[in-house]
């Protein structure tokens, strides 16, 4: 067993090396006149996907905000909306979601609001649900850390992790 945690270890440090090149995305369509809620779509071989970023308020009151993201499959791919997909593209998918969140800062569509936030979809094993944070959830922070450095992580919940993007330069939203 102790071995099989070093390989695992082992495997998790290439995790996020950039070997993985994102899948092209086009230019988020906002969904609200507010712009507080934009979608990206991309496409993979077998599936096509839209990631959402939509600012909340936190619970520290409504002067403070996060950027929700979620991503599913949609259209006519094999893939279930919010399970797994079994394409086997984790890393290039995960890849293209750093790249989204990279452009969505330097376009300066985030409005100045470096939290963002992502939630694990639950998982029943049996009759009995999971209630800590799942490993799919532990694969995202860790990918998170190595593409973003600096990245101040949270636990909200038992799956729902806050991240804070340290400020970088921004370019003006054409």
């Amino acid at each position: 067993m102790k071995l099989l945690m070093e390989i695992w270890r082992g495997y998790l440090n290439e995790i996020g090396d950039a070997s993985s090149e994102p899948y092209y995305f086009g230019r988020p369509e906002s969904a609200s006149d507010r712009n507080d809620f934009f979608i990206y779509n991309f496409r993979t071989p077998e599936n096509n996907y839209m990631v959402q970023l939509s600012k909340n308020p936190t619970d520290s009151g409504e002067e403070h905000f996060y950027w929700d993201i979620s991503y599913k499959t949609i259209g006519s791919g094999r893939g279930d909306p919010f399970g797994e997909t079994n394409e086997h593209k984790l890393f290039r998918v995960l890849s293209t979601i750093v790249a989204i969140i990279k452009d969505f800062i330097e376009s300066g569509r985030n409005n100045g609001v470096q939290k963002f936030q992502f939630e694990g979809t639950e998982k029943k094993y049996g009759e009995e649900w999971i209630l800590e944070p799942r490993i799919r959830t532990k694969l995202y922070m860790r990918y998170l850390k190595k593409q973003i450095p600096d990245l101040e992580f949270e636990e909200i919940g038992k799956d729902v992790i806050r991240f804070t993007v340290p400020d970088a330069p921004r370019n003006e939203t054409p």
